[in-house]
């Protein structure tokens, strides 16, 4: 990871933005998971000579898994300050 990833960065929100921001990250939880899920049936599928279908799916899954992790974790940050 950078620096820039991994230092502390300071973000002024109202208190309707943060509420936006929570209630985003909370009303789009089930669209990550079933993306996910979506993604692993596809990475699943193989041709005839038994490559994967779709090259790029294992990685969209472990991409896509991470970045709902982060999201989950940030909601858990921001839940403190509403």
């Amino acid at each position: 990871m950078s620096d820039w990833e991994t230092r502390e960065h300071t973000v002024t929100l109202t208190g309707r933005e943060l509420f936006d921001l929570v209630n985003y990250i909370d009303k789009t939880k089930m669209y990550r998971q079933d993306n996910v899920e979506m993604w692993e049936r596809l990475a699943a599928e193989r041709d005839d000579a038994g490559a994967p279908r779709y090259i790029y799916a294992e990685g969209n899954v472990q991409y896509l898994t991470e970045q709902s992790k982060r999201l989950e974790a940030l909601r858990n940050k921001l839940d403190g300050q509403i």
